[in-house]
């Protein structure tokens, strides 16, 4: 699935026209089990409104590695797949089309920000990267986000009151996701593998300490 848009992000607009299906397909299929994925751990808070969000850190992968262009594309075929998984937990539409303003937002802010300020690839390459990365669009990015985001839980539950603890919750999902999914979809997908680092036992051993971990 990843292979595809691995290839979609390599140059050459030959490349990207012939590929363009299987690029949107597996957006959309990465979306939608991401989200999937979320609802299963959002069943040990609430059931609905997951503490971890994965799809926006698909999202803004796939921003970030395609030329401007193509986001549209994106953007398209990411929706189709939120409709889906959001009604399948029985959301109504009106906050299914605020959820999904709300990742689209983050995503374009995020691929904005680190296209404008990261000078990648590689996007980690640099401490001043990471800081940077971390402060933006782990740390404002998803705040600012989440005061529109929050109102997708307090509107469904019709209680403003609560309105700062889903702000927190929806900030948080975002910024857990942008701080261990992101980096490793970025460096997985990353077409240039000059910027990658060799695949040691030692780097086998670091990534399974690190899922276990999270």
């Amino acid at each position: 699935m990843w292979a595809a848009i691995r290839q979609s992000t390599m140059p050459g607009e030959a490349g990207l026209a012939s590929r363009s299906w299987a690029w949107a397909i597996a957006i959309a299929l990465g979306y939608y089990i991401a989200a999937e994925g979320a609802f299963l751990i959002g069943t040990l808070s609430d059931g609905i409104f997951a503490p971890f969000w994965p799809p926006n850190a698909v999202l803004f992968s796939a921003l970030l590695l395609s030329p401007r262009k193509r986001w549209g594309l994106i953007l398209a075929a990411a929706f189709p797949a939120h409709v889906v998984a959001e009604l399948g937990v029985g959301m109504a539409p009106d906050r299914i089309m605020l959820a999904f303003a709300s990742n689209c937002a983050l995503a374009l802010a995020n691929a904005w920000i680190a296209r404008r300020f990261l000078t990648g690839p590689p996007w980690f390459g640099t401490l001043r990267n990471v800081i940077t990365y971390i402060a933006l669009c782990v740390g404002v990015v998803p705040a600012l986000v989440a005061v529109a985001g929050a109102m997708v839980p307090a509107g469904a539950t019709t209680n403003l009151a609560r309105y700062w603890l889903y702000w927190s919750n929806w900030f948080l999902g975002n910024a857990l996701a942008g701080l261990t999914l992101s980096p490793v979809l970025l460096t997985w997908l990353m077409p240039d593998r000059r910027h990658r680092t060799s695949n040691t036992v030692w780097r086998q051993i670091e990534a399974l300490l690190f899922v276990a971990a999270f």
